[in-house]
């Protein structure tokens, strides 16, 4: 019997999300340009939008965002600034430690890079094929409001508590995860051809090289 630990993701791979992507970098946007989106002219947003479930459960770090905002020097200053407390504030440590204990598993933390960056990373450092269903990323509805208003590409946007986990085992490790009540999906396989291919929304394209986070934009 072989007991040979595998060192690199491999063809016969899958890909679980766990977590929505983007919601560090929505909330860092929404925070900065809170004012903005409360004006009355500006009727792309809900009037209750700060009021959502979203918001709510993120509260305490809307309002330190907010306050650090205010005192910052400038925009740029600030999204470069609190990636360490989101990434602590947002991690889960359970999905984690769950994907440890899975033989041949590997762990790729979303955090400044984004889902693109890091689907790029992981197709390319074990040289394989990526084929994913963009349908199946999990986003929440203000992330995707706020990229459409301010033109981000929320799959290039800050991703600090969102993790892929490659296995070969992807049913028992969702099942476990979702034992836990951690959110998760399987978004991807991994293929012998080397592209990374998206498909969903009647679209199919090979991805490109990311840009930088998307959130820069903004400056």
């Amino acid at each position: 019997m072989n007991n040979k630990k595998i060192k690199k993701v491999e063809d016969n791979y899958d890909l679980v999300l766990v977590s929505n992507i983007g919601i560090s970098g929505c909330l860092k946007v929404a925070c900065a340009k809170k004012s903005e989106i409360l004006k009355s002219d500006v009727h792309y947003f809900s009037r209750d939008f700060f009021n959502r479930d979203f918001f709510k459960k993120y509260s305490q770090v809307i309002k330190i965002l907010t306050d650090e905002y205010e005192k910052s020097l400038s925009l740029e200053e600030y999204l470069s600034e609190y990636s360490e407390y989101l990434a602590s504030l947002l991690s889960n440590e359970k999905a984690i430690e769950i994907a440890k204990s899975f033989k041949d598993s590997f762990i790729y933390p979303l955090g400044v890079k984004g889902i693109n960056q890091v689907l790029w990373d992981i197709a390319k450092e074990n040289n394989v094929g990526i084929f994913m269903d963009i349908d199946d990323i999990t986003i929440s509805r203000e992330t995707i409001e706020l990229s459409d208003f301010y033109s981000i590409n929320p799959y290039e946007l800050e991703s600090f508590g969102a993790t892929i986990i490659a296995t070969r085992d992807a049913r028992l490790l969702m099942k476990t995860l979702n034992e836990a009540g951690i959110e998760n999906n399987l978004i991807a396989r991994c293929t012998k051809e080397k592209k990374v291919i998206i498909y969903g929304n009647n679209i199919r394209r090979t991805l490109k090289p990311p840009k930088i986070d998307s959130i820069q934009k903004l400056i």
